[in-house]
């Protein structure tokens, strides 16, 4: 069985390597304690707390990814190649509104994109 979690991350309340360990940690806490869901999809729609600057959100996005994806440990649990499948589930709309249409650096991330 294949469990995944979406994230509703929130630009404005900060750190997003924390908001990640913070996901995984309530996911743990309900599911029980593993290293990794399958799968992370963060959420791009107007209830996101997005900002209104496309630049930031593409920063944060960014961060979120690639710095959680270096560590070498979140929440003492090693990650290394036990890291899920990270992707971004939105509409193109949404998507368009939150990074503009000619933003293509997800791909580049390696992230799945759910429309």
């Amino acid at each position: 069985m294949e469990v995944y979690v979406h994230l509703v991350p929130c630009v404005s309340c900060g750190n997003p390597v924390d908001q990640i360990e913070a996901a995984r940690n309530e996911f743990n806490n309900t599911v029980g304690p593993v290293a990794w869901p399958d799968a992370f999809w963060i959420t791009v729609s107007p209830e996101s707390n997005w900002s209104n600057d496309k630049l930031a959100n593409r920063k944060f996005l960014e961060d979120m990814v690639t710095k959680s994806r270096s560590q070498t440990y979140l929440n003492g649990v090693p990650i290394g190649e036990t890291l899920p499948v990270m992707g971004i589930f939105t509409d193109v709309l949404e998507y368009n509104s939150v990074f503009g249409s000619d933003y293509t650096k997800p791909s580049e991330l390696g992230l799945r994109v759910w429309y």
